[in-house]
């Protein structure tokens, strides 16, 4: 086997950003009762409103930074209501889905964990929000090289999309690669293959879901190069790179990901030239984003 590597943030990132992407109804500020004739507690509920309808809005056009900033002035309004209030908990949620779009995983965690107490009281233990936080917190363990604090995590989380989105339902997909990636931080390959396996066969049921088909497939090509058999991931890195420039662009952050676990791959194949040649093109990707995030610092 080769050498274990550390799952990459902005591809677990992404993985969570999907999972929402398919199947949370977002929760609207319509949805919520202010309670009672309290104007200061109706004013804030139309300031927490606004800051939410500004953070949802950038989310759906994945305008990750964006949506940060308006989120964190929603859960600064939610604090009025309370520290168990739905409002607090779904804004505390979707901050942490901002900061996993923009690959800080870690970062998501301490907001993950208050959202998931508060939602399990207030929507129910098998809400989406719920099994969004959950997956929020095994990634950031599996980023952390936490494997056996993930594991549970997960396990719950994936309970929860097969009990309320059914077996073959794209979150289920998520999960599964995610828990794969689990098994292989703790070398049971014979535990994580049939979960890869079966994620990217479920992604491939959909039309219309490219990106999750290309991190279906990254995910086992990492376990195929993990347990060197490198004639199994390369094409599927290959896939995987033609889905995501299609869909994110040539410069895409995942893109340049890809790139590099590929190259390395190739690397281990004595395909030096192609390596090289993929390096390069990865370090482009990557030095663009980090002038664009000082930009925007």
């Amino acid at each position: 086997m080769c050498e274990l590597a550390r799952p990459t943030k902005v591809l677990l990132g992404a993985w969570i950003c999907l999972a929402v992407w398919f199947w949370m109804a977002p929760a609207h500020a319509a949805g919520f009762d202010p309670g009672g004739d309290d104007s200061d507690l109706i004013v804030q509920q139309q300031i927490w409103a606004r800051h939410m309808k500004a953070g949802q809005s950038a989310l759906d056009q994945r305008s990750y930074v964006e949506a940060e900033k308006s989120l964190k002035a929603a859960v600064g309004a939610a604090k009025a209501f309370g520290p168990r209030d739905g409002r607090l908990g779904t804004s505390l949620a979707l901050l942490a889905l901002a900061y996993c779009g923009q690959g800080k995983v870690a970062e998501a965690e301490p907001y993950a964990r208050r959202a998931q107490p508060i939602l399990e009281t207030t929507l129910g233990p098998d809400h989406a929000l719920v099994a969004f936080s959950l997956l929020a917190i095994g990634a950031s363990h599996l980023i952390k090289f936490e494997p056996v604090q993930a594991e549970p995590v997960l396990q719950r989380a994936l309970a929860i999309a097969e009990r309320s989105f059914g077996p073959d339902h794209p979150y289920a997909a998520i999960v599964l690669a995610t828990l794969g990636q689990t098994y292989v931080l703790k070398i049971q390959p014979q535990r994580a293959e049939p979960l890869l396996e079966r994620a990217l066969q479920i992604a491939e049921k959909r039309e219309g879901v490219e990106v999750l088909v290309a991190q279906a497939a990254v995910s086992l090509a990492d376990f195929y190069s993990f347990v060197d058999r490198g004639s199994g991931a390369d094409p599927l890195y290959r896939r995987a790179l033609l889905l995501l420039e299609r869909a994110r662009g040539p410069e895409g952050a995942e893109v340049g990901q890809v790139l590099e676990k590929h190259a390395a791959l190739l690397r281990k194949m004595n395909r030096e030239a192609e390596a090289v040649e993929m390096e390069a093109r990865a370090r482009a990707i990557r030095d663009k984003h980090t002038q664009e995030d000082s930009s925007v610092q």
